[in-house]
């Protein structure tokens, strides 16, 4: 039997106090560039647009009510030595930037509200990739790079 050498994961739990932890490897691992180097800003900002909708998702299955507030905390590793860049160069023409130093990020936890978080995800997102970001030579992003992207995700188009 034939195996691929590198193996992906995407593990996602949930416990009876309604906490739920999820472990995804960096998507950029496992597409077509597995060279490990780059880290790919777009497809960082859908992988947190897609863990916003999905925690909403859960707890609105779960009856909780929409005023209830939710607390969120993110943590990326694995990033020393990566690039930041574009998954599409082609469409956005996006310079390179590297990471020589961090090896790890801690987010600071986020709270909202859990019936207004599909109005404020673009907002959620952002406060979820911009520490990120930073650590790649500074680099951040306008308002209008997380509206299309995120918005575009939510209708149900990846850019």
């Amino acid at each position: 039997m034939d195996f691929p050498s590198k193996r992906t994961f995407d593990y996602w739990t949930l416990n009876k106090s309604g906490d739920f932890y999820a472990l995804v490897e960096l998507f950029d691992d496992s597409g077509q560039d597995r060279s490990g180097q780059n880290l790919f800003f777009d497809t960082g900002i859908l992988r947190a647009t897609e863990a916003l909708l999905h925690c909403a998702g859960l707890y609105k299955a779960l009856g909780v009510e929409p005023n209830a507030h939710v607390e969120m905390t993110v943590r990326y590793g694995g990033l020393r030595g990566r690039i930041l860049t574009d998954a599409s160069p082609s469409r956005r023409n996006f310079p390179r930037y590297r990471n020589l130093h961090e090896d790890e990020v801690s987010v600071p936890p986020i709270t909202f509200a859990l019936g207004a978080a599909e109005m404020e995800i673009v907002d959620l997102v952002k406060k979820l990739c911009e520490p990120l970001f930073v650590i790649f030579d500074f680099a951040i992003f306008g308002d209008d790079i997380y509206e299309q992207i995120v918005t575009n995700f939510v209708n149900g188009k990846v850019t």
